[in-house]
């Protein structure tokens, strides 16, 4: 059964430790430096969760979320007040095994109950050239906008 926890002290050398595909290393951020960027960002007064992702006992991915109360000048404009999931991925071991899409709805489940506050949004930022991502976000109900996060399309649904 997949579940979220949240990364913490007795779970945080297993989450490092996960990775993707060289091919997909430019497309996600590893586990390490978004625990960092967490930390950066609620240390700056922002909200941001991370979580790994399980099978039972069996770590086998990533997520962190996070909710921009004062975005900064390139946040796209979906940002301001919304709820972003803006770290994702499946270790290379567990690809393919369905996880992705039903930690992606556990995901969705758990912004509903807006854990930081209320929001009208979810966004997803993803790589042009990450088919894959775009398949999967749609198919649980993402839309493509035309906004940009840096270089990244950005995905919207409404909550």
């Amino acid at each position: 059964m997949v579940t979220l926890r949240k990364v913490d002290a007795s779970n945080l050398w297993d989450i490092v430790r996960l990775e993707v595909r060289e091919d997909q290393r430019d497309f996600v951020t590893n586990a390490r430096d978004s625990i960092l960027e967490c930390w950066a960002i609620t240390a700056s007064g922002e909200w941001a969760a991370p979580f790994g992702i399980y099978d039972g006992d069996t770590p086998v991915g990533f997520v962190m979320f996070t909710y921009e109360k004062s975005p900064g000048p390139d946040s796209p404009p979906v940002a301001a007040g919304n709820y972003d999931i803006s770290h994702f991925y499946i270790d290379r071991r567990y690809q393919h095994k369905g996880y992705g899409k039903a930690a992606l709805l556990l995901s969705i489940d758990y912004l509903r109950t807006f854990p930081c506050d209320k929001a009208d949004f979810i966004w997803i930022a993803w790589h042009p050239d990450n088919a894959a991502a775009a398949h999967l976000y749609e198919s649980v109900g993402f839309r493509a906008t035309d906004m940009r996060n840096y270089h990244e399309i950005v995905s919207v649904m409404p909550l």
